[in-house]
């Protein structure tokens, strides 16, 4: 210890060491580590419940809300720890009114009493976890948590193919450890998506949805070295759809907003010591019409284009999907539809029973644009079996189809 800290008074509370600060403040830690910050209070109107508690604050402490905390209290001679985060942080003088306050002064922004009779600080925390459904009593002690127990607060502790995505916020300034999900809600296994919320503008969906991408492949890329022959190791191709200008076609490109003094320690918080942009990445953009290359996307010569042929269609068992979910539930409508797509199609099955779909040749139909034509006289088809479908089912379907050959080109 340092010699300017030998004549310190400290005394034993429970199974924490308590020290005098220089201010006349109580410091506190138990011998894991944790901040003994406060005790739980519960005066008239501020009791504890099973759900929330207060507790008060020694001078020069600092609590802020959002952080979060966890209280250790006997009862019935068992001991139970809480996980909780602050709610709200008051600070209460000991006046009785706001007129007290300023009739101390008179009205004098500049008087300082000769004896100053300062007031003191208490907060308010919800219970997020509890290992018993009843309130914490009075004076038991709280302590600022630790990474290990805001995994537990959070119900992360038993998680075991996981994934550390970003750093849980603690007060203004501090982080509470990384913040994790589980791989088998995200992949397949129990689950297979990712809801994410947030202002537009403040990488708070697009930005942080690519954000998980980037770790998914660094945790595969990882992986790969480490096991490379383990058959169950993570292996995943992410397939990005750009619905938002042509932000998304520079992914492989170093963001100009970065500052690695700034950044790179939160990135490092998460283990990954040297951030980079997507690698070996692959562009798409919609063909052009009437041409074989993509629409202009700002990136020359590096993006491909991309197309949906009549036959493709059938071949991979798509007609039905060209159509909104509205239509497909029409009965009348997806009778006709289905009709239509078995008509064109022909299947063979190889020895291996695996079945091969493809464009049937017939009323020279081999484009959307000859299918319109097609279906614009279907309804006065001699054949009966398109006879049984309705004209104004038909007049339907011609109007679908239309609006596609003409939108999409």
């Amino acid at each position: 210890m340092d010699d300017s800290y030998q004549d310190t008074p400290s005394v034993s509370v429970d199974d924490a060491s308590v020290s005098l600060n220089g201010n006349g403040g109580i410091t506190s830690s138990t011998a894991s580590g944790l901040l003994c910050i406060g005790r739980v209070s519960a005066p008239p109107q501020k009791e504890a419940t099973s759900t929330n508690f207060f507790f008060w604050l020694p001078p020069d402490t600092l609590v802020e809300t959002t952080q979060l905390i966890t209280c250790r209290s006997t009862l019935a001679g068992t001991a139970y720890t809480y996980h909780a985060i602050v709610n709200e942080v008051y600070r209460q003088s000991r006046k009785r009114s706001m007129s007290a306050e300023i009739d101390e002064a008179d009205g004098d922004l500049n008087y300082q009493p000769p004896v100053e009779n300062d007031g003191f600080t208490y907060a308010s925390a919800s219970i997020l976890r509890s290992e018993v459904f009843t309130p914490p009593l009075e004076r038991s002690p709280v302590y600022l948590a630790s990474a290990d127990n805001a995994r537990t607060a959070y119900g992360a502790e038993d998680i075991t193919n996981g994934l550390d995505i970003g750093l849980i916020k603690n007060g203004a300034n501090q982080i509470a450890g990384p913040g994790c999900i589980d791989l088998d809600y995200l992949l397949g296994t129990n689950g297979g998506h990712m809801n994410v919320n947030g202002s537009a503008g403040r990488g708070t969906k697009s930005s942080f949805l690519l954000f998980v991408i980037w770790l998914l492949l660094y945790k595969a890329r990882l992986e790969a070295r480490n096991r490379p022959s383990d058959k169950d190791r993570l292996r995943i191709v992410p397939i990005i759809l750009n619905v938002k200008g042509l932000d998304l076609f520079y992914i492989d490109r170093k963001s100009t907003g970065y500052k690695k003094q700034k950044h790179l320690p939160d990135w490092q918080a998460l283990g990954i010591e040297n951030p980079k942009p997507f690698e070996n990445a692959a562009f798409y953009a919609p063909q052009t019409p009437g041409g074989d290359i993509a629409v202009p996307t700002g990136r020359t010569g590096e993006v491909k284009p991309y197309s949906w042929s009549l036959s493709d269609i059938i071949t991979q068992g798509l007609f039905s999907y060209l159509f909104a979910e509205v239509d497909a539930h029409d009965s009348n409508f997806s009778a006709l539809v289905m009709d239509i797509e078995s008509w064109l199609t022909t299947e063979i099955t190889a020895e291996d029973g695996t079945v091969r779909r493809s464009l049937r040749e017939v009323e020279n139909i081999t484009t959307f644009r000859t299918l319109l034509d097609w279906v614009d006289k279907g309804s006065d088809s001699k054949d009966a079996k398109w006879r049984n479908h309705h004209p104004s089912t038909w007049k339907k379907l011609y109007r679908r189809l239309l609006k596609l050959v003409y939108e999409c080109k």
